[in-house]
């Protein structure tokens, strides 16, 4: 997970744990990746998360939690669509 800053700088959000669940039939895995990142910013942050999978391998879901209180429910998209699409809600969150 990235923080981004004033121009584009990007930092690391230090990752503080992983669980993998997985369950391996023939040659298809359900594999289900819990990661826990720390924010040590003392102000709000925007941050991006990037996974990257193999070609071969599908995303079907994602749920972020957020400071326990907060969930957010994914919608996997191809990359030019999600992209577009978060180009433009920043567009109107700064015109606001």
């Amino acid at each position: 997970m990235l923080i981004v800053g004033e121009e584009n700088n990007k930092k690391l959000v230090p990752l503080k744990k992983v669980v993998v669940n997985a369950c391996v039939v023939d040659m298809i895995a359900e594999v289900n990746i819990t990661q826990i990142y720390e924010n040590l910013e003392k102000d709000k942050i925007e941050a991006i998360y990037e996974f990257i999978v193999s070609d071969t391998a599908a995303v079907c879901g994602f749920e972020a939690t957020i400071d326990d209180k907060r969930k957010v429910i994914g919608i996997v998209k191809e990359v030019e669509q999600a992209k577009n699409e978060y180009k433009e809600a920043i567009n109107v969150f700064v015109a606001l």
